[in-house]
């Protein structure tokens, strides 16, 4: 009987500890969220006002542009890690939420959004889509690994040559197929295997906080999905995304 009583106490104690870290979890990500959210505000404005200053300094002696350029760089690599930590706490706080998903649309304003990354005007484009029927999913989570992937094809594009980025998705009614491929720098053979890892930067020319591919994988697993990577250094890379198509459920 005793023992039966230790047992009950135990199972309580441990609840009581699960629901306290759940809470704290909650908290932990409303706070990052939160943070991220307002950081970016004020930083969007500084970038605002660096853009109309290098304006005014290119119109008489380009006389600080050098210094103007090392501004902006830096503070677009502080906002690409604030974007990261959304985006990672928007995919692990999120439930689901599935509705009919217009991929052309959502790459349309990724490359608008995107437009303002160097060498985003010297990227050609391609885009394929076939379809037998509606794509049911997650736009939010789609939005989120389309986007960082257009934006690694940017910033990894190789200046040497006519750059590219080849996107074919396939859409069948039990699942999507989406590929990306570029002719960018390549990824070398050793960090392939890492290129998933939480925190891994592949190279010098890496921005942010090293949660781009990482994320892009997460939110893959949310929504039941699998992403291969093949990449050639030097050559490119393609990634090959299957995502559950949730209108035959």
């Amino acid at each position: 009987r005793e023992l039966k009583q230790q047992r009950i106490k135990a199972d309580v104690a441990l609840r009581t500890q699960n629901e306290e870290l759940v809470k704290i979890n909650r908290e932990l990500d409303s706070f990052v969220y939160s943070v991220s959210h307002n950081l970016r505000a004020p930083l969007m404005s500084v970038l605002g006002l660096l853009n109309i200053v290098k304006k005014e300094d290119e119109e008489n002696s380009n006389r600080y542009v050098h210094y103007f350029n090392m501004m902006q760089q830096s503070i677009m690599k502080l906002d690409d890690t604030l974007k990261e930590i959304l985006d990672y706490s928007r995919n692990a706080r999120n439930e689901l939420q599935l509705a009919v998903v217009d991929i052309q649309a959502l790459l349309d304003d990724g490359f608008e959004r995107l437009k303002y990354l160097e060498g985003s005007d010297q990227l050609r484009k391609q885009v394929n889509i076939t379809s037998d029927c509606e794509l049911v999913s997650d736009a939010g989570r789609l939005n989120i690994i389309l986007n960082n992937l257009i934006s690694n094809a940017i910033k990894y594009r190789d200046e040497n040559k006519e750059c590219f980025l080849r996107i074919n998705v396939s859409i069948t009614v039990t699942h999507a197929t989406i590929i990306f491929e570029d002719n960018g720098i390549g990824i070398s053979n050793e960090f392939q295997e890492k290129v998933f890892n939480m925190f891994f930067r592949a190279t010098e020319k890496s921005e942010g906080a090293g949660l781009g591919l990482y994320i892009v994988k997460e939110a893959i697993d949310k929504l039941g999905g699998t992403i291969e990577m093949k990449s050639t250094f030097g050559q490119g890379t393609q990634f090959t995304m299957r995502i559950i198509n949730h209108k035959s459920f």
